[in-house]
Parts: C-alpha cells; structure tokens; sequence
C-alpha cells in the first residue's frame, strides 16, 4: 500500500492538533482549578468524581486519559470558570461569543430583556430608579 505525501501531511497535521488541543484542555483545567481557589480534591468532589481520575486528566503524560467532554458543564460550575468551555469552542465561535457580549455591554437592561426575551422586573414605567416619576429629562 502506497501512502501519499498529502495523507501522510493531512495525518501529522491532524495528530500535531490533537495534541495541542489535548495540552490546552489540561493547561485550562489546571488553571481553572488554580483560580478557584478550592484543591483538586474540592473540584472532584463537586464533579462527583475521585480525585485520582481528575488528575489522570491534568497529567501531561497520560495521552490515553482525555477529560470526557461530557463532564464539561460540571467541571466550569465547579472551578466557576467557563475558560474551558471558551477553548472548546474554538476561535471562530470564541469571537462571535465575544462580539455577541460586547454587543449586549452596549444595550441596556431593558433593550437586553427585550431581545432575549426575558421577562422585567415588574416595576411600573412610571417609577425610576432614580425615584423620580415621569422623564428622565426633567
């Protein structure tokens, strides 16, 4: 069998990635950890999984042990960081997230509520925050 330059290319440049990307999940879950200021034992125990399997995880030497994408969600509430969630994203949808929050920076609350549709805080128009009735203008 005869492989070819361009497969043989295809698959270096697939496996490099992997690997990079393998490294960035077990760098962004170790820092998480680091920045939530709870040990490894604290995060595995909110994740409901035993310490010795976390670190299998973070381990830069163990390749056959990958974090389960499955657990993404409880590994982010556990450390509070979603960091590992904006790495899986990848960079094109990592900008429009971020293009998307800075957009929502710009609106106000009630523009905010409106386009995504949630609901308001029930205070009457009438009533500002300021506690003055009528317009702001006043």
């Amino acid at each position: 069998m005869q492989i070819s330059q361009q497969s043989l290319t295809a698959t270096v440049i697939e496996t490099f990635d992997l690997a990079s990307i393998d490294r960035g999940v077990r760098q962004t879950m170790d820092r998480g950890i680091d920045g939530s200021g709870l040990s490894r034992e604290q995060v595995a125990d909110r994740m409901g999984i035993s310490v010795h399997q976390l670190n299998a995880w973070l381990a830069p030497n163990r390749q056959g042990s990958r974090f389960p994408c499955v657990l993404l969600s409880l590994f982010c509430e556990a450390t509070g960081s979603d960091a590992l969630k904006r790495l899986i994203l990848g960079p094109q949808l990592r900008e429009l997230l971020e293009l998307g929050e800075h957009a929502a920076a710009i609106l106000d609350e009630r523009a905010r509520r409106r386009v995504l549709k949630v609901p308001g805080n029930r205070i009457p128009a009438d009533e500002k925050r300021n506690g003055r009735k009528g317009s702001c203008a006043q």
